[in-house]
């Protein structure tokens, strides 16, 4: 076997840090935190809004920078900001305190995923929407991790244990992030900076098939986000209690380590843009079905069709974009589009808080999220159109 099937595992760990551990796991922790800082949902909100910015503000000079010093050392770099930020949430009671520590474990994941995926596509040009399938599959091993084990410990310890498993994935952080130093070797072929910076970014960004990839990757941040951070909160509202909400988020979570990888094989072979639609579909359905039933089912069916979609939309954009472009503008277009991810990222939590507090229930949010997945669907059927017309 070849010597570069180890960087899977460990890029699979990299997302699972990134995505996983600091994006995805604050909607379970956000009800814990509420009560022990006295939050309001807007203000929860806008700690998410606040890890959003911070990604936001690096995610496209993410994409350059790996360019110019190879996606090793970015990555290392951004795994070292998510311990700071991990151990700063930990520790802090402030909340004008605990905003900058989201936007700092914003900055390091942004450092940290577009990187690990130039990384894994430079090893695997021939096979990027299986390897990606099973990159991703680390961030459904965290949300499967977190499912099980947040409600346990952050349901106990006075009403600090939110602290306690903030300071958890430090050390798991630290712990990938040593192990990347030992194990990490940038591709031979990894591109590296150059005076054509300019004129490779403006072709990127001209790129029809590259923008609208970019599009469906905003709705996915947009409509996504929205539900991570206030799911749980609302299946807990609903009367569903703390361990069963958490095991059918883990549950979710499972069902993704495999459809990440049998979506992303799928759509090597079925072409991207079909594949995204079938996601994005099945997503919108998992969103509308808990404000319809806001029953123990209703969020089982949520939390089902969830895993066996989400995955795919993130294995399949991201497979999809590197194929529009060069394989040296690879850091340059994933750095793009997921710009505008991080845009949909900084709207959708303050906009979800927002809407709950307001309207005084959390079936509107989702609506919202719901009618923004259909959009995406409708949105990969022109992109399956654009790519057909410039193919011919």
């Amino acid at each position: 076997m070849s010597k570069r099937w180890v960087y899977i595992p460990l890029a699979m760990a990299v997302s699972m840090v990134a995505l996983a551990l600091a994006r995805l796991s604050y909607g379970l922790l956000l009800p814990f935190m509420r009560d022990d800082l006295s939050l309001s949902f807007q203000q929860a909100g806008n700690l998410g809004t606040a890890t959003s910015l911070g990604y936001l503000l690096l995610v496209l000079p993410a994409g350059y920078l790996t360019r110019h010093y190879g996606p090793r050392s970015i990555i290392l770099c951004g795994l070292g900001l998510t311990v700071v930020g991990f151990a700063g949430l930990s520790a802090t009671y402030g909340y004008s305190v605990l905003l900058l520590w989201m936007v700092i474990l914003g900055i390091g994941t942004a450092l940290t995923y577009t990187p690990v995926i130039t990384y894994i596509v430079g090893w695997f040009p021939e096979r990027r929407g299986l390897v990606l399938g099973l990159v991703n599959s680390g961030i459904g091993l965290g949300v499967f991790i977190c499912g099980l084990v947040i409600p346990l410990i952050a349901a106990n310890e006075s009403g600090h244990g939110w602290r306690v498993v903030w300071g958890l994935f430090a050390v798991v952080a630290f712990l990938v992030g040593v192990t990347g130093f030992f194990l990490f070797r940038n591709p031979d072929a990894t591109p590296r900076g150059s005076v054509a910076d300019a004129v490779l970014a403006g072709s990127v960004y001209r790129s029809r098939l590259v923008r609208l990839a970019g599009a469906c990757y905003f709705i996915i941040g947009f409509s996504y986000i929205v539900q991570t951070v206030f799911m749980y909160s609302f299946a807990l509202s609903s009367g569903i209690d703390e361990k069963s909400a958490g095991a059918m988020a883990s549950m979710g979570g499972l069902l993704s380590l495999f459809s990440g990888l049998i979506w992303g094989t799928l759509s090597d072979y079925t072409g991207r843009p079909a594949t995204l639609f079938l996601c994005f579909s099945g997503a919108a359905v998992a969103t509308f079905t808990p404000v319809v039933f806001p029953t123990e089912s209703g969020f089982l069916v949520h939390y089902l069709l969830s895993g066996l979609t989400v995955s795919g939309l993130f294995a399949t954009i991201v497979a999809a974009t590197s194929e529009y472009v060069k394989s040296s503008q690879v850091p340059i277009a994933i750095g793009f589009v997921t710009t505008l991810f991080a845009i949909g990222q900084l709207i959708g939590p303050a906009v979800g808080g927002w809407v709950i507090d307001v309207s005084g229930t959390f079936s509107t949010a989702f609506i919202i999220s719901g009618s923004s997945m259909l959009i995406g669907a409708l949105t990969a059927l022109f992109l399956h159109y654009r790519q057909r017309l410039l193919n011919g």
